[in-house]
């Protein structure tokens, strides 16, 4: 526990605790280092206890990925079109974002960004239509979402 105590009463503790309760006494009017027990400094004519509580971080809970929104666009797909998917997701740790076609492999026209997780297919043509699959991943587990994706003349 880290403690706080006015400047004034810094030589006071270090005088009656030579071990050290505060073992860091500043030059401005809080000594607020290295205070490890609570201490009791004797003021006249009375007594203060100076004890100083620090709020207990609340860890982030681990939790398995969830897709939460895939955006195609344009929404009306003609081929010849460039076309992305992104795909979000939400989970601690953040999840990774990856896609397949189901029963094939992407096609060379096909990137994805690592950052933005935003697949773009470059000149849609009837090879790309088909089944993409969103799929994000965590050491909880994965989840994956299958988008299907059609042009027209």
């Amino acid at each position: 526990m880290h403690g706080c105590s006015q400047k004034s009463q810094c030589s006071t503790i270090a005088h009656i605790h030579p071990q050290g309760i505060c073992s860091f006494c500043c030059d401005t009017e809080l000594c607020n280092r290295n205070c490890t027990i609570k201490s009791t400094v004797a003021s006249p004519p009375s007594t203060s206890t100076t004890t100083t509580t620090m709020a207990p971080s609340t860890p982030i809970p681990l939790t398995a990925p969830i897709i939460t929104q895939t955006i195609i666009r344009p929404t009306n797909i003609k081929y010849g079109d460039t076309v992305t998917i992104q795909c979000i997701a939400t989970g601690n740790p953040k999840p990774t974002i990856g896609f397949l076609v189901k029963g094939r492999r992407l096609g060379a026209n096909v990137h994805l960004d690592p950052t933005t997780h935003l697949l773009t297919i470059s000149h849609f043509l009837p090879y790309d239509d088909g089944v993409y699959r969103c799929i994000a991943a965590n050491l909880l587990g994965d989840v994956h979402k299958d988008i299907h994706i059609q042009g027209h003349t």
